[in-house]
Parts: C-alpha cells; sequence; structure tokens
C-alpha cells in the first residue's frame, strides 16, 4: 500500500461514512473490483505503485516551494505513469461491466480528462529534465544540468557559474582582511533579513572598525 493511500484508509476509518447511499456506492465499486477484475490488470495496479513515492506528500512540498529537483521529477514521472495504466485500464474496465459502479465511472472518467489534458503536460515537462542527473543528487551535474541541453544553453549557464564562482572567492578575500582589521579570526559574513554578507563584530572588537564601516 502506499503512503497516501495508507492515510485515506486510516482516515476512512476515523471518519467512516454514515450516509446510507455514499456506503452502498463504496460497497458497490468494491463489489465491482473484487468480482470482475483478472489478475493481469490486478497485477498491472500493483506494478505502477511498487515503491511508489509518496505523491501527496511531494505536492505539498512542491506547492510551499520546499521541494527538491529529484522530488519533482519523481512526481512528474510517477504520474505519468499511473494517469497511463488508469486510461488504458479504463476500457478494459467498461468490457468488464466493472464500471457499472457510479463511483468507479466517475473515477476513471476524471482520469481520462486528466489524460486529456494534464498528460501532455507532465509529458512535456519530463521530456524538459535529464533523468540521469534528476536522480544524482550528489554530482554537480544535478544542479546544472537538469534539464536537457535542447531546452537550455548550458555553456551560458557554466560561464555564469564560473562568473559567481570568481565572485565567492573575493568576497572569502575581501573576508581575510575584515578579519586583520578587526583582529577577529572568528569573523564569518552572515545574512540579515536576506541580505547575505553582513560583517557582525563582537562588541570588545568594536575599537577596531574603521569609522566609515558603520
Amino acid at each position: 500500500m502506499t503512503k497516501f493511500g495508507e492515510r485515506m484508509l486510516k482516515s476512512w476509518l476515523q471518519r467512516p461514512l454514515i450516509d446510507k447511499n455514499d456506503i452502498n456506492d463504496r460497497h458497490e465499486a468494491i463489489d465491482s473490483l473484487m468480482g470482475k477484475l483478472n489478475g493481469l490488470q490486478i497485477e498491472r495496479v500493483k506494478s505502477v505503485l511498487k515503491n511508489c513515492p509518496d505523491l501527496e506528500l511531494i505536492l505539498s512540498r512542491i506547492h510551499y516551494g520546499r521541494s527538491n529537483r529529484k522530488e519533482v521529477y519523481l512526481f512528474l514521472k510517477k504520474i505519468s505513469e499511473i494517469l497511463n495504466v488508469f486510461n488504458t485500464m479504463r476500457d478494459e474496465l467498461i468490457s468488464l461491466d466493472v464500471l457499472n459502479s457510479a463511483l468507479l465511472f466517475d473515477l476513471f472518467n476524471y482520469i481520462k480528462e486528466l489524460s486529456k489534458s494534464d498528460l501532455v503536460d507532465f509529458n512535456d515537462y519530463l521530456s524538459m529534465i535529464n533523468s540521469q542527473h534528476a536522480m544524482d543528487a550528489k554530482s554537480n551535474d544535478h544542479i546544472i544540468r537538469y534539464f536537457n541541453e535542447k531546452f537550455y544553453d548550458y555553456l551560458e549557464i557554466e560561464i555564469e557559474n564560473e562568473e559567481i564562482s570568481r565572485i565567492e572567492q573575493l568576497f572569502d578575500q575581501e573576508l581575510q582582511e575584515i578579519k586583520k582589521i578587526t583582529k577577529d579570526r572568528d569573523t564569518q559574513y552572515i545574512t540579515v533579513s536576506n541580505e547575505p554578507y553582513l560583517i557582525q563584530i563582537r562588541k570588545s572588537n568594536v575599537k577596531h572598525v574603521p569609522p566609515d564601516w558603520v
């Protein structure tokens, strides 16, 4: 069972249905699935959901801007696979009368509509990502070669990265000079209110700070 499936089942058990029609709809859907799905179809569903990342959690992280590159790639890849499998199964389930259940019929129609629009977007996004570097989070290429070259000018990106490195070296050199002037070898850059490269001086060393620094 997937992580998000576990949470849904727990929610169902903690907050059981109380409306008779809703209960009957769910029972009808379960009976249809249990009685008419064949082994091959069940294996296809199990296969696509096996080792499935926690899509619900990743989606939440994406929404709040806390996801990493690997998570975004895995989310797009798995959603694309799921939509493909379930959309393909729809016609098979209709032929088996599985979708006589109103609940399942609505669900698979919803998936079909998603496949017409969102699946195209997912596949477009996936085609932009270099899967090899997306999965290798330890390599620097995970950052600078995350996207396929046909979408971005990587030479220009590398030039910009070199310029950033050069500027960071200048900041480091400046920090060494600051340490000499303030006579404080532990001085480091700090960030305050998103303002980077600020210097915090110990009270005991304030006397060494040049007047034009304040």
